[in-house]
């Protein structure tokens, strides 16, 4: 037997590596099957489906950043870049943004006597702006409840020119801006 002092550093240190192993050589395997599958599923999605799933997918982002469930579509946006040079996603997905920022400078112009709303508008939009989203969401749109759902209805109509052919996030040939390697 070996001693508890020996033990309390073992077992640990080989359940870990153990653990660990299992985790990189099967379960990382599997999640880079299902990445590939969703990515395809996405792209397949957007290039038969067109405008409406491009206003599904625009509606249906802003509930899935109330809830942090976006951060799973970074491993399908890289999938979606090594399968294909670029994300399909993306364009699509940031409409959702792009319709929560429209409604928080709605409320902001609607509400400009409320000192203390517009002050967190003013803290909020610039990160916004920047792609974070939760401060409008939680301190300016969600507490009314109407111009959180507004902003989602802005952002799904605003997905639908992202989500209709040809503009569907794929970069085109006449494009100068996209590196040789993206085409």
């Amino acid at each position: 037997m070996t001693p508890d002092v020996i033990a309390l550093t073992v077992v640990p240190t080989v359940t870990v590596l153990v653990a660990d192993s299992v985790t990189l050589g099967v379960l990382m395997s599997v999640a880079g099957v299902v990445s590939v599958a969703i990515g395809t599923a996405a792209t397949w999605l957007l290039a038969h489906g067109g405008a409406f799933a491009g206003f599904v997918l625009g509606g249906l982002f802003l509930p899935l950043v109330m809830t942090g469930m976006h951060q799973g579509l970074i491993p399908i946006h890289t999938t979606l870049i090594d399968q294909t040079g670029w994300t399909v996603l993306l364009p699509v997905l940031a409409m959702g943004g792009a319709g929560q920022i429209g409604a928080c400078i709605a409320v902001w112009v609607r509400f400009r006597s409320n000192a203390s709303l517009v002050r967190t508008i003013r803290g909020a939009l610039p990160a916004g702006f920047l792609g974070v989203g939760e401060p409008l969401i939680y301190g300016v749109t969600l507490p009314p409840g109407r111009p959180f759902i507004t902003g989602c209805i802005g952002g799904a109509s605003s997905a639908v020119s992202s989500g209709s052919p040809p503009s569907s996030g794929a970069p085109s040939e006449r494009s100068p801006s996209v590196p040789r390697t993206c085409r």
